[in-house]
């Protein structure tokens, strides 16, 4: 219950957040209901009650309801992926690589869950018209960085293959889930395959980099 005498600044603040968290949750409804593409502003502002200009003073186009609602959520998941790649083991070579896997396998169950939405994300971010180009790419940079690190820490430990740079492994790594995530609805590629294609294409990439013991 609002106080009489509460600053009318923390009224309007109130009402902002109010109607920022309506809009969320109208899109993420849209969203899932219907896909990205399909989904118009004008529908986002009816299901939140308010008008369309009105919610173009929080956000400036559709790209940014995307950011909010999948952003968020793919924030959340780098966030937990790379935590638990910094603390995996490092036993071995193949406890290198396998935290790099784990970190796959956590994206690859990211895009399962919301395929059309997580695809039209990632898209966004190789537009390079589009001013949302630098907010999704952050995102794929932090798990590039973090793959890299894993990489260049196993190959000074003597348990991967030095010869090779790990900033283009981690690139590599990176470029084929872009690859698989825009190919796989042009090639009709069932769901369900995604993670096993994932793998096949990282491991080509990181198994030869093991150092095998005698």
């Amino acid at each position: 219950m609002v106080r009489i005498d509460e600053p009318v600044a923390g009224l309007r603040e109130r009402g902002r957040v109010h109607r920022m968290n309506l809009i969320r949750t109208a899109a993420q409804e849209l969203f899932a209901e219907k896909g990205y593409e399909q989904v118009t502003t004008r529908e986002v502002a009816q299901r939140a009650g308010v008008g369309e200009a009105t919610l173009f003073r929080y956000v400036h186009r559709k790209t940014e309801l995307l950011l909010l609602v999948v952003g968020d959520r793919i924030a959340d998941s780098v966030d937990r992926l790379i935590a638990e790649a910094e603390s995996g083991s490092r036993s071995d070579g193949r406890s290198y690589i396998d935290r790099i896997y784990r970190i796959y396998d956590g994206r690859a169950e990211l895009y399962l869950t919301d395929p059309d939405n997580v695809t039209a994300f990632v898209r966004e971010g190789l537009d390079s018209s589009s001013s949302f180009k630098a907010e999704s790419m952050v995102y794929g940079d932090r798990i590039i960085a973090a793959v890299a690190g894993i990489v260049r820490e196993g190959q000074q430990a003597g348990q991967l293959f030095g010869g090779v740079d790990a900033a283009t492994v981690a690139l590599n790594c990176n470029g084929f889930y872009v690859h698989e995530i825009t190919r796989s609805p042009a090639r009709h590629f069932t769901l369900e395959t995604f993670p096993k294609r994932l793998r096949a294409r990282l491991a080509a990439q990181l198994e030869p980099l093991v150092v095998e013991r005698p």
